[in-house]
């Protein structure tokens, strides 16, 4: 099996990760709820991707924790949407929800609140649902898991 962070590498490609990558990334956390858990699970994954595995630990540290602060003092609905009107470039709302859904399947179970959040992000992002149906697929096969077996 992949690990989140791989996985996460694997569906970014070589693209640099920016502050809406995090974000989403750090909103797919906190789908169920903002906890510390979130966060030093966001730290972790964070320090584990090739693109920000060469910068010192305190700059990747700082990265997630304004993005946990973004979400903390907009809130989850907020910054969401200021997610989707931020980016317009194709690929990177892939990347962005692609990024999300990785976080959503690492822990292996997909709660019912994690699905309406990837589902809004899909929505905010414009994404039609044939992509988001790849994407999943995609996760899923790399994964080795059944299609819908994380859903609860």
């Amino acid at each position: 099996m992949t690990d989140a962070a791989d996985l996460v590498a694997k569906v970014l490609g070589d693209a640099p990760i920016d502050d809406a990558i995090l974000d989403a990334i750090a909103l797919s956390a906190c789908a169920d709820g903002v906890t510390n858990v979130e966060l030093v699970a966001m730290l972790r994954l964070a320090r584990e991707l090739p693109s920000l595995r060469g910068l010192p630990p305190a700059e990747v540290d700082d990265r997630v924790h304004a993005s946990f602060g973004r979400i903390t003092n907009e809130g989850l609905t907020a910054r969401l949407a200021a997610l989707g009107k931020a980016t317009t470039d194709p690929a990177t709302r892939r990347r962005m929800f692609a990024a999300a859904a990785v976080v959503q399947y690492a822990d292996g179970l997909v709660t019912n609140e994690e699905n309406e959040f990837l589902l809004d992000l899909a929505d905010t992002l414009a994404l039609d649902d044939a992509t988001v149906a790849g994407i999943i697929a995609e996760i899923e096969r790399e994964l080795d898991i059944e299609p819908g077996a994380l859903s609860s």
